[in-house]
């Protein structure tokens, strides 16, 4: 009779430690992307998950990224995620955990409905409360190809890709009213033309998230939604 001598796994290979983090981290990652019974995930949803979840010819570099994009920009920005953005938000560039900010949500608006992917813009040192943040006229603008970057006093930045330069500098003077005044007065606005083919849509404010910047500042402190957008237009 032959005897087969099994193997027993090493805990300390290489192998034993790329098999177990995989298969538990392919496991969190579709526990994350779940949703409730009867619904299917989004098109956002669905390219975010494949982009989080590691395949056996991914190499360690690979994995790692992966790795990352999961626990650090959708897993630790959950709140975001909700939202259903579906990538790192464009020219997306702040503190996270050290300046309180506001990241406005937005979305087309048709027929007196939300629709399509959300688009994010964020606003460092966001000095409203959720009482005058509800009541604040947050600019409705045309995306495209003209990215208007604004640095601030402490090079904390806003990013705003619009349809002109000019589009782009009245969308941020609509909102230097909510960001706290010694960080503005000395706001340098410059303009790049983006060569890639940028969304062209009217987007109007459907919600908005406000981080304290104290804590771990994972969870958002408040947010506010937006309703009635039918009688806004671009401006």
């Amino acid at each position: 009779m032959t005897n087969f001598n099994r193997t027993k796994p090493d805990p300390a290979s290489w192998e034993y430690l790329r098999k177990t983090s995989v298969k538990l981290h392919n496991q969190w990652v579709n526990q994350h992307f779940k949703t409730e019974e009867g619904k299917a995930l989004s098109k956002g949803q669905r390219t975010l998950k494949t982009a989080c979840t590691v395949t056996d010819n991914d190499n360690a570099i690979k994995a790692l990224f992966r790795f990352w994009l999961f626990y650090v920009l959708v897993k630790s920005r959950g709140q975001l995620a909700k939202d259903g953005i579906a990538a790192i938000p464009e020219w997306y560039e702040t503190k996270w955990g050290s300046v309180p900010q506001l990241v406005v949500i937005y979305r087309k608006f048709k027929n007196g409905k939300f629709w399509g992917p959300s688009y994010p813009l964020t606003i460092p040192h966001w000095k409203l409360k959720a009482s005058g943040t509800k009541g604040y006229d947050f600019p409705v603008y045309q995306k495209g190809n003209v990215a208007t970057v604004v640095r601030l006093a402490d090079n904390s930045k806003i990013f705003i890709n619009a349809g002109s330069a000019k589009m782009g500098e009245r969308v941020f003077k609509a909102l230097v009213k909510g960001i706290s005044v010694p960080r503005v007065r000395e706001a340098k606005v410059s303009f790049t033309q983006v060569d890639e083919r940028r969304d062209t849509s009217v987007v109007y404010p459907y919600k908005v998230v406000f981080y304290d910047g104290t804590g771990n500042n994972t969870k958002a402190n408040w947010e506010v939604f937006f309703t009635n957008q039918s009688h806004q237009s671009p401006r």
